[in-house]
């Protein structure tokens, strides 16, 4: 800063050292013009005297810019004062123009840099909120059949655990248990509006999972009314059974959500033979079997409104 102002004071200096320089030459300039042609009358007088044109001979003495010199002009009264004041002037506006292209340029770079750190922070808490984020985890776990005297009902469960390192809340749990057709094609997690109760609607960060509990009853949809005819079904693979929904959740301001479609896969025939002493009967073997994730296991990030 204290460079800058010595910097501007020397311009400053400059300029009006160069103004007085000017003006004094001027003026020293303008005497010996009124000099001359005092000088130049005085002796056209005398050639007047001795009877040459005293009109023609006065003519002569008015243009004496005729005999100077092409760089007269920065010097004559009154000529080189304007003449200079130009200059000056085209000077200081230069000298403007190029200080705005620094400060300009330098302004840029503030610019440039403010970016650059804006940027950064921004990567910063981006990964902040990597970190910190609630992140679940879906597992399908049990698999039930119920009996109550004739009626009767199927259940499976899917076990929520937050993995991440902050509180998952505001979650909500859309889905169902549904049965169909082998040949109907399985539904979309998204499609499903049903509600899901869970514990709370928050999950801290725990090895300890939250339950979802997912039923349908006899009955419902193409579950048959009988169990045995639908234990038939399901062992031959005339009808399929799905977990499918979503769960949403709320964590750093931002929400997520993940679909889930699990498909339930029975004991095949060919591990009966190595499970008979086991499984004796058909009802026994529709209680065995795992659950199939069928679409990938994804987070999607969900805007807010």
């Amino acid at each position: 800063m204290l460079k800058r102002i010595t910097f501007r004071g020397g311009w400053i200096l400059g300029m009006v050292l160069i103004a007085g320089a000017v003006t004094a030459v001027t003026y020293k300039d303008q005497q010996i013009r009124v000099k001359y042609k005092r000088e130049c009358q005085e002796h056209m007088a005398e050639v007047a005297a001795d009877g040459g044109d005293p009109l023609s001979s006065a003519d002569d003495c008015k243009n004496p810019e005729d005999y100077m010199p092409w760089w007269d002009v920065l010097v004559a009264w009154p000529e080189g004062i304007t003449t200079w004041a130009i200059l000056l002037t085209l000077g200081a506006i230069s000298w403007q123009a190029f200080e705005a292209r620094k400060a300009t340029a330098v302004a840029q770079d503030a610019v440039n840099a403010a970016y650059g750190s804006l940027a950064y922070a921004e990567a910063q808490f981006e990964l902040m909120k990597e970190k910190e984020r609630p992140r679940l985890n879906l597992r399908p776990a049990e698999w039930k059949i119920e009996r109550n005297g004739q009626d009767w009902q199927i259940a499976g469960t899917v076990e929520i655990k937050n993995i991440g390192a902050g509180r998952a809340f505001n979650m909500e749990c859309r889905g169902e248990l549904i049965v169909l057709p082998t040949e109907q094609a399985p539904p979309d997690p998204d499609e499903w509006s049903g509600f899901i109760l869970l514990p709370e609607d928050y999950i801290d960060p725990s090895p300890v999972p939250v339950k979802a509990e997912f039923r349908a009853c006899a009955g419902e949809g193409s579950l048959p009314d009988d169990l045995d005819v639908f234990i038939a079904d399901a062992l031959a693979r005339r009808l399929k059974i799905y977990i499918v929904g979503f769960i949403e959740y709320q964590g750093l301001g931002m929400k997520w959500r993940r679909p889930f479609r699990y498909a339930r896969s029975f004991v095949s025939t060919w591990d009966m033979l190595w499970l008979s002493p086991v499984l004796s009967t058909d009802g026994e073997r529709a209680l065995r079997g795992s659950w199939l994730p069928e679409i990938e296991d994804t987070e999607i990030a969900v805007s807010q409104n």
